[in-house]
């Protein structure tokens, strides 16, 4: 996958999309987590709510939020495609997805 791609939240979902969307090929990852933006531990990371900024409309947004944070992943679904944002699903080559599925955008499928 190449091009830009945000990851709305860093905890361990939002690492494990990365890892996977890392091994696609080159892309320009950014980072929306306070707790990654205050400790300064991964560059480039913003505070969370910096997402809806105009400087990353050309970004490709997946949210790695949670179940314990459906709601609020929702929301900034919502919000992103309110504004026009790409917002994209993945599915791992792995994985077994019928051909008379639809994937909704923010899908999230992982490995087998």
């Amino acid at each position: 996958m190449r091009g830009k791609i945000a990851i709305i939240g860093y905890g361990a979902l939002g690492q494990q999309m990365h890892d996977f969307l890392a091994g696609l090929g080159s892309a320009e990852f950014v980072f929306f987590d306070d707790i990654l933006f205050s400790k300064k531990k991964c560059a480039p990371a913003f505070p969370f709510d910096d997402y809806s900024s105009e400087r990353f409309k050309e970004h490709f947004f997946y949210v790695g939020l949670g179940y314990h944070h459906l709601k609020e992943k929702l929301r900034i679904l919502d919000h992103l495609l309110d504004m026009g944002r790409e917002v994209h699903s993945y599915a791992h080559p792995s994985s077994f997805v019928s051909p008379r599925s639809d994937l909704g955008k923010g899908s999230f499928i992982y490995p087998m």
